[in-house]
């Protein structure tokens, strides 16, 4: 078994390492929205039947939109899209 001892890295390894790790590392973006009782398919059919542009982007992956709990005074729904990279998703702005 070949292990690599961490001591003998160098910074300049160690920096090279940590970048290639965050150029693989994903970006996940979301939101969260609270709803009045009785809108939760309004907003659902909303979101369901938005135009949307977000396939073209470059280094956008895939978007979720999850119904949580409700409550009495509302219901709680998530969104998140995924990116290749928080750089890719900032490019929206």
């Amino acid at each position: 078994m070949n292990i690599e001892n961490p001591i003998t890295k160098t910074t300049e390894n160690i920096i090279e390492e940590e970048n290639t790790l965050k150029e693989k590392m994903k970006f996940i973006a979301m939101n969260r929205f609270k709803i009045v009782p009785n809108r939760e398919k309004d907003f659902e059919n909303i979101w369901k039947n938005r135009e949307t542009h977000l396939n073209d982007v470059s280094g956008f992956i895939e978007f979720h939109l999850v119904k949580g709990n409700s409550e009495e005074t509302h219901t709680v729904y998530a969104s998140h899209s995924t990116w290749n990279s928080r750089k890719d998703f900032e490019v929206l702005d």
